[in-house]
């Protein structure tokens, strides 16, 4: 009898074990479990590029650019020493104590896939996101072009008063353009000014064939002098942005921030890049600035805007206030307002810096 009462008993603590068990694991499966503790975004890792210009190759003499004072190398933070080069631009720039990503207190940020914002005057890179990723770039080409332009008019390959004949070719772009006809004359000033203010295709095209004397030629010299600058993450295929069948145009926030420092350096082209309007064919044909921000922020003089469906809007700026000297870009945002009101934000943001 005693043995059965105490067998009973067993089963009984067994049970009620088995029952607190089961209870537990349903327990544990209806109450989720917490969120693991997000983690910071990984810090980006700066290694040194060399920016100084390389010598071109035997064939490509014809390629060679002006002397000029190499294009800023990046540092690794922290950067205890600023150099001016003679431009007055630092030849360093630094990554220390820049924003990355989405950690900036701006609106839609979030919507912006890569952009950089630098101070040129002290070489701080105050804001940075995805600036080494190739994009298509779109009319913000049209820098490259411009560059190569001025460049030709200081080794005195041609002048600003050089006559162009334009092209059955050049006549043929579509896209934002100036309508030339096939066998009209402008000069070179004329068309440099049609190129930065309304992004003129036709124009572009018209320019590359006097340069080099063809399209292809012209679009190995953009490659070539893109090289020469550091532009490590940019291809040209053609002088004007638009979609093609050889490729389409491909750049970095970081290379198009070198690129506008040295379109900097060239007086006459910044002249237009930062006029609201003005006019062509004497007079008869209204130029509209396609940089909104050059009306709309004080300091803006300059400097590139760029799109189409498929590679969105972007923009390259560059602005100057109280001596200090900004370059902004972003690249590929879906919406124009997204874009001229985060680089309006942006700006204003860095010249508090």
């Amino acid at each position: 009898m005693l043995a059965h009462k105490l067998l009973h008993g067993m089963l009984l603590v067994f049970g009620m074990a088995v029952i607190a068990i089961c209870a537990w694991l349903l327990l544990e499966e209806r109450t989720p479990a917490p969120p693991p503790a997000a983690l910071p975004p990984p810090p980006l890792l700066f290694t040194n590029l060399p920016y100084t210009p390389t010598a071109f190759p035997r064939q490509e003499r014809r390629l060679r650019v002006p002397q000029t004072p190499p294009a800023p190398r990046l540092l690794p933070a922290p950067v205890v020493q600023q150099l001016a080069g003679r431009d007055g631009y630092a030849r360093v720039w630094s990554y220390d104590g820049a924003r990355n990503g989405n950690d900036i207190a701006l609106k839609n940020v979030a919507l912006i896939p890569a952009g950089i914002l630098i101070n040129a005057t002290s070489g701080r890179v105050l804001w940075s996101k995805n600036t080494r990723s190739p994009r298509e770039i779109a009319s913000m080409t049209k820098v490259m072009t411009a560059v190569l332009t001025l460049e030709a008019v200081q080794r005195k390959a041609l002048s600003l008063n050089h006559t162009v004949n334009v092209s059955r070719n050049a006549a043929l772009i579509g896209g934002s353009q100036v309508y030339l006809k096939s066998g009209e004359q402008f000069t070179v000033a004329e068309l440099l000014k049609a190129l930065m203010i309304v992004s003129a295709n036709d124009a572009a095209y018209a320019l590359a064939e006097t340069v080099a004397g063809s399209e292809r030629a012209f679009v190995q010299q953009m490659n070539a002098r893109a090289r020469a600058l550091g532009m490590q993450h940019t291809r040209y295929y053609n002088p004007h942005g638009l979609p093609g069948r050889a490729g389409n145009n491909v750049s970095s926030a970081l290379d198009m921030a070198l690129l506008a420092r040295e379109a900097l350096k060239h007086r006459v082209l910044m002249q237009w890049a930062g006029t609201w309007t003005d006019t062509f064919r004497h007079g008869t044909f209204n130029l509209v600035n396609h940089n909104r921000l050059v009306q709309s922020v004080r300091g803006v003089d300059g400097l590139k805007t760029g799109y189409y469906s498929r590679a969105g809007f972007s923009a390259t700026v560059t602005a100057t206030r109280n001596g200090q000297r900004l370059i902004a870009v972003v690249i590929g945002v879906k919406h124009k307002r997204v874009r001229d009101d985060f680089m309006k934000a942006l700006l204003e943001w860095g010249f508090t810096r």
